[in-house]
């Protein structure tokens, strides 16, 4: 093949190519969920419960947020739970989000390579699972899940109150 000919069809492979996206550094989750849009196309509404998880969702030794609103997940089996990962400077970053079961939620699991999985359980059986290394989320097949969740404690969810948060900002919630 002629180079002018590779050269070209590199060219056009570039064009086409989908930019790498920058991650999205927050300085505050709860924020940043509010400006993103409902299952609905909605804006969030302030006044709408929030739900919350905090826990190490990608083993690096530091607290993650989850977060979530009831009305994306009501009349589905599964809605967005929103992720943000604690960045060593205290900031956050946002990882987008995965689905999952707002009554039984996910179980982090950590692998022992480093990085862990989320698994999404319903009634005992794993639905959905995500493998999170540093910062990035990717939905594993479901071929390569187990069957059960086990019998490990899933994370602690927490209602947040909005007036508290109005007042003191979400970094006040944070449990070190």
């Amino acid at each position: 093949m002629p180079r002018t000919t590779i050269a070209a069809l590199c060219a056009a492979l570039c064009a086409v190519a989908a930019p790498a996206a920058a991650q999205k550094d927050v300085g505050e989750p709860l924020e940043h969920f509010f400006a993103t849009k409902t299952v609905d196309g909605q804006l969030r509404q302030r006044d709408d419960p929030v739900a919350r998880v905090v826990d190490d969702f990608n083993a690096d030794g530091r607290l993650d947020v989850a977060l979530w609103q009831a009305r994306d997940h009501a009349g589905r089996r599964g809605g967005p739970v929103f992720l943000y990962f604690t960045r060593k400077d205290g900031r956050f970053a946002a990882a987008g989000s995965i689905l999952a079961d707002p009554d039984t939620l996910f179980r982090v699991v950590a692998e022992p390579g480093g990085g862990t999985r989320l698994l999404v359980c319903h009634s005992g059986a794993v639905t959905r699972g995500y493998e999170v290394h540093g910062f990035i989320v990717t939905e594993l097949p479901r071929a390569g899940l187990p069957r059960e969740c086990g019998a490990e404690v899933m994370p602690e969810v927490e209602r947040l109150d909005m007036a508290r948060y109005r007042a003191n900002g979400l970094q006040a919630w944070i449990r070190r």
